[in-house]
């Protein structure tokens, strides 16, 4: 069987295990919920209900990685992954190089965002412990982000699709699976106390959630595909994870930054600005192209 039908077969069974284990953790997560300050503050824990669709996209993640694991051989998991991470002499220029161009461009659309009157700075001002903790845990976390999912999105899956596609094809089809299970992450608010099958019921609200509103989430999944693509794109011209990896993680930080400091002008028209986030509405399109023509014309190498 072809690599990329193994794909196929694997994500089927990895959202049926992901909702029999999002029924079998919910109690377990609900006293987290009640006992972290940290953890309700995660799953946006309020007036007695929280949401369950940040557990479940995080249970998604974890079932595909040790899937993964579990059939490295079959699926040639280490080969492909390892070869991402191979010894270069630019690996350190490329996190740099990464890291800069990922926060830096969200930097600049927050200012324009800003001028433009986009966005605006959140009334409430944050303490000053959260100021300096804020940022720190932010980054932390996007630099875990950034290493698990290139490694997954671009050293596995892009180059296992490389194995039966031609390179664009192999961006199209891995950029579009990124975007798609990414777009299991919108909000499913339950309350704690036993549910058999939320599992199941919050996979219902994702694809509910998709046809109720299919503008709404056709506007993340083509943001999130080019972004994707940009990563893809990334990977390929350097050979190396090095530089997706700091580009994924400056961009996850540079969101985590935005949300937490600006708010949206909903007055704002939802087609050209979105919902605030970059992936949403075609500025914020035009902008991550942008992003990438700069990447092609400052870091592109020559293959050899």
């Amino acid at each position: 069987m072809k690599l990329y039908k193994k794909f196929i077969v694997a994500f089927f069974l990895i959202l049926l295990i992901s909702c029999a284990l999002g029924s079998i953790l919910k109690i377990p997560i609900d006293s987290f919920v009640e006992k972290s300050e940290g953890f309700a503050d995660m799953v946006n824990y309020k007036n007695g209900m929280y949401n369950y669709g940040k557990i479940m996209r995080r249970i998604i993640m974890i079932v595909l990685f040790a899937t993964v694991f579990l059939f490295r051989k079959k699926l040639d998991f280490i080969p492909l992954a390892v070869s991402g991470f191979k010894s270069s002499l630019n690996r350190h220029k490329d996190i740099s190089m990464g890291l800069i161009i990922g926060a830096g461009s969200l930097l600049v659309y927050g200012i324009i965002t800003l001028i433009l009157g986009i966005q605006y700075f959140d009334a409430d001002t944050p303490s000053l412990s959260r100021l300096f903790s804020k940022p720190l845990t932010y980054f932390l976390s996007a630099c875990l982000i950034g290493i698990f999912e290139e490694t997954l999105f671009r050293g596995f899956i892009f180059q296992g699709l490389l194995k039966d596609f031609s390179v664009s094809t192999a961006v199209i089809f891995s950029s579009l699976f990124y975007a798609i299970l990414h777009f299991f992450s919108f909000k499913v608010s339950v309350y704690p106390g036993p549910d058999m099958f939320v599992g199941f019921s919050s996979m219902a609200g994702f694809f509910s959630h998709a046809f109720s509103d299919t503008f709404f989430v056709l506007q993340y999944i083509i943001g999130l595909f080019i972004v994707g693509a940009v990563l893809s794109i990334s990977f390929y011209h350097t050979k190396s994870l090095y530089l997706p990896i700091g580009l994924h993680a400056g961009w996850v930080f540079g969101l985590k930054m935005n949300s937490f400091l600006l708010d949206h002008n909903h007055k704002m028209s939802e087609f050209f600005f979105g919902d605030g986030h970059i992936i949403s509405g075609l500025y914020g399109w035009l902008f991550l192209l942008g992003v990438l023509a700069i990447i092609k014309m400052i870091i592109a190498r020559p293959e050899t």
